[in-house]
């Protein structure tokens, strides 16, 4: 899906960088069964990441759900009843 403010954008890289990208297509691809995962997905998210420092994938089929433990995490974290 784009918008207005989307852009097409085409890059050479280097073979070892595609096999990694690939590998990662297919780590969330087994994260998330049934998600449709591009490398173009995997992209934008680690260049989103690396330029903005978003913590987790912006993108619908990429994003993960969080872990009971790092719910957890958070909740112990943010828990008012500590800050004493």
């Amino acid at each position: 899906m784009s918008s207005t403010n989307d852009y097409q954008l085409a890059l050479r890289i280097p073979g070892e960088l595609l096999a990694a990208i690939d590998a990662e297509v297919d780590r969330v691809k087994q994260e998330r069964p049934g998600a449709r995962v591009q490398r173009s997905d995997i992209v934008r998210e680690a260049l989103m990441r690396a330029f903005f420092n978003h913590p987790r994938p912006v993108s619908g089929p990429v994003r993960r759900e969080r872990t009971s433990a790092e719910m957890d995490a958070d909740r112990d974290e943010h828990d008012p009843a500590d800050t004493q």
